[in-house]
């Protein structure tokens, strides 16, 4: 009986935290996205939780799973916390792990990222397709008179394979909130070695 509660908190809270996004790129196809949040543990100033995600982008289906730890320090005013996590294309069987950490206050976020490509290649429609290590670095200010905005300055490098140039860019972009748990959030990546920039808008509820 403890069994079967237990494993029925955990689907409603599977149910319960789920957060549904879409987003249009610039002469490009749409893309969605849902995730989950399953919380492991709540301690006092301490939790953490499994978050699954399910992609599609440029008929790319991902499936991410992550395990998040975060702690809070000085009456809540400062938030820290680290990530593990684990990319998996659906359609070409690429994989890659990463790793993760956090830091969110009042005055702004800091958010960095590596990623590690577990497999090597793949032979996609006769060309070879490589999985790619790199980084991101994200901060994210709070908007002077809209509490509920904030805007994101991302840097981000994959690593080049083969003698091949490192694909590297930056993405800008405003995240407001609104009721009802709705986001919307527009901005610009930039890539370093192509003049053509991808603008977008994202809605999540």
């Amino acid at each position: 009986q403890k069994a079967e509660e237990k494993a029925e908190l955990a689907v409603n809270d599977l149910f319960n935290n789920v957060e549904i996004d879409l987003s249009g790129f610039y002469k490009g196809k749409p893309s969605y996205g849902i995730s989950s949040i399953l919380p492991l543990s709540d301690q006092k100033n301490r939790n953490s939780f499994l978050q699954a995600h399910i992609s599609t982008r440029a008929d790319i289906e991902m499936f991410n799973l992550g395990y998040v730890q975060r702690h809070a320090l000085y009456d809540n005013k400062l938030l820290v916390g680290y990530n593990f996590f684990y990319d998996l294309d659906l359609e070409n069987s690429h994989e890659r792990w990463g790793i993760g950490t956090d830091l969110l206050t009042s005055l702004g976020d800091i958010h960095l990222n590596y990623y590690d490509a577990i497999t090597n290649f793949k032979v996609v429609n006769g060309s070879r397709e490589y999985a790619l290590d790199g980084y991101d670095i994200q901060i994210a200010f709070p908007l002077p008179y809209l509490p509920k905005s904030k805007f994101y300055a991302e840097t981000f490098t994959w690593n080049g394979i083969n003698s091949s140039r490192d694909l590297a860019g930056e993405t800008y972009s405003i995240k407001n909130e609104f009721p009802y748990g709705i986001t919307l959030e527009f901005g610009k990546t930039s890539y370093d070695q192509l003049s053509r920039d991808q603008e977008f808008v994202m809605l999540n509820i």
